[in-house]
């Protein structure tokens, strides 16, 4: 399926793509490229989600990879964690955080909201090389890799996408340490909470578990992850203390 962008967000995807090209002149190495979706810039809020790695995307541009088959059609966010999680996180912060009880299943939520333009966001990994093994767990030395030497391409994305707010799956220092200067807000087991300055532009930087997790240790003590009580209520709990730091 194609992807449609409105007319006024050509010129944005334009520079994503142009960014991109170069990026992976740099970074050859099973390169995979990273933007937003449609009607990004006509969100409440513009949202960046930054993950660690892609998985079985050599090569591929992830936004058109994933925009119709795991959101649209649902076989991401009915087969796992991660992509479920992204909705629900988008959902909350661009609806005020409704009662988790009473929000869509991630299903609908891509289906309709996000099929009709009503959510987007924008994402990206911080490693452009695909996980190409049949191991589930990051590849830490390409990570590694790609992390540093993608370093100001990966900045320049965020100057161009110019988000609001940047939610990132357990990898926030590598965001982080990108900006100008940044300001630590609240820091706790489930998610610490930044605020970062690109030039003139500032943006509210939240680092939860990561979205495939389901365990980690809190007080010592492992524990099962949920949505609601490990992710989107300490989102929404961040969120509310700190979004009229907003502009």
């Amino acid at each position: 399926m194609a992807i449609n962008y409105p007319l006024d967000e050509i010129d944005l995807k334009k520079k994503i793509d142009e960014l991109n090209a170069r990026w992976e002149e740099a970074c050859p190495d099973d390169f995979v490229s990273y933007g937003f979706y449609p009607y990004y810039t006509k969100q409440k809020f513009r949202i960046l989600f930054v993950g660690r790695e892609p998985r079985g995307l050599s090569g591929c541009d992830y936004i058109q990879a994933l925009y119709e088959n795991d959101y649209i059609k649902g076989a991401g966010v009915t087969n796992g964690h991660f992509h479920q999680r992204i909705l629900y996180l988008a959902y909350g912060l661009l609806n005020d955080f409704p009662e988790y009880a009473v929000i869509p299943h991630s299903s609908e939520i891509g289906q309709n909201d996000f099929a009709q333009g009503k959510l987007s966001f924008a994402f990206m990994n911080i490693s452009t090389i695909s996980n190409e093994t049949e191991n589930w767990g990051t590849q830490w030395n390409e990570y590694a890799k790609s992390q540093k030497e993608g370093m100001n391409y990966r900045r320049k994305m965020i100057e161009i996408l110019a988000p609001d707010i940047i939610v990132c799956a357990n990898c926030g220092w590598d965001i982080t340490q990108l900006a100008d200067r940044f300001d630590s807000l609240e820091e706790s087991e489930v998610i610490t909470t930044e605020q970062l300055f690109f030039g003139s532009k500032s943006c509210l930087r939240f680092d939860t578990f990561h979205w495939q997790a389901t365990a980690a240790k809190i007080d010592g003590v492992k524990v099962g992850l949920y949505d609601e009580d490990h992710f989107y209520n300490p989102l929404r709990d961040a969120f509310r203390k700190f979004r009229h730091l907003l502009k």
